[in-house]
């Protein structure tokens, strides 16, 4: 989940707080990037939004998240229910346990699915 942090921070000053992060400069970015320092500079002055090819080329280069650099947030992991505690634990059965754990779940969602079926008629 994003901290506090971003979520009021721009977008340049969130490429700004990541590339320094990475441990790149200006320049340094700009080259990887093949553009000039310039343009860099121009986004962490909060003078604008690069292009989307650009954005996607600045999160691998940064080694981040498009989402990230654009201060989207994004929902909260699923709590580690009993369900997928189970499901960890199924995981280490041998390959033909699981197969029978398989059949066995999809005879159940089918049942389930068709209950709901007949009962939205």
């Amino acid at each position: 989940m994003k901290n506090k942090r971003d979520q009021e921070s721009s977008f340049g000053r969130r490429l700004a707080r990541l590339r320094k992060s990475a441990g790149y400069t200006q320049a340094a970015l700009a080259e990887r990037l093949s553009v000039s320092q310039r343009v860099i500079a121009y986004y962490e002055t909060e003078s604008g939004h690069p292009p989307a090819n650009l954005l996607v080329d600045l999160s691998h280069v940064l080694s981040t998240s498009t989402d990230e650099l654009l201060g989207v947030e994004r929902p909260d992991p699923l709590p580690k229910s009993e369900l997928m505690q189970k499901l960890g634990e199924a995981i280490a059965l041998d390959p033909a346990s699981q197969e029978k754990l398989i059949n066995l779940v999809d005879a159940f969602l089918k049942k389930e699915f068709s209950k709901r079926q007949e009962l939205s008629k």
